[in-house]
């Protein structure tokens, strides 16, 4: 069974609201072997962030086995409230960098 990561990091105040970067961390995870959910598919150009994020707590709760952490997560109050939930839920947060180094670890392993 494939792990259904949920990427967090910046949007408030971010160009595009960083939709970006969302989408290259999830195309680096999907590669990986990965399924990926960005808040971008699930929340509306600009919504209120209260609404934003009751939106994508629900969908981690909901949807992830994990959290994927991209750079300047630590800045973000919303990647903060979804890192503290996934883990009060004991959900693996991780770096997408880290995701993606443990499944390229776990095909190597497998191919010997």
């Amino acid at each position: 069974m494939r792990a259904v990561l949920y990427v967090s990091g910046p949007v408030t105040g971010m160009p595009d609201d960083n939709r970006e970067a969302f989408e290259a961390a999830a195309d680096e995870l999907a590669a990986c072997g990965y399924i990926v959910r960005i808040p971008h598919w699930d929340v509306r150009p600009g919504e209120k962030w209260p609404v934003a994020m009751r939106i994508t707590l629900m969908a981690i709760i909901a949807q992830a086995d994990g959290l994927a952490m991209f750079d300047g997560w630590e800045r973000s109050e919303g990647a903060q409230l979804e890192a503290h939930v996934a883990r009060s839920l004991m959900m693996p947060v991780k770096t997408v960098s880290q995701w993606a180094a443990q499944k390229r670890m776990a095909r190597k392993a497998g191919a010997r």
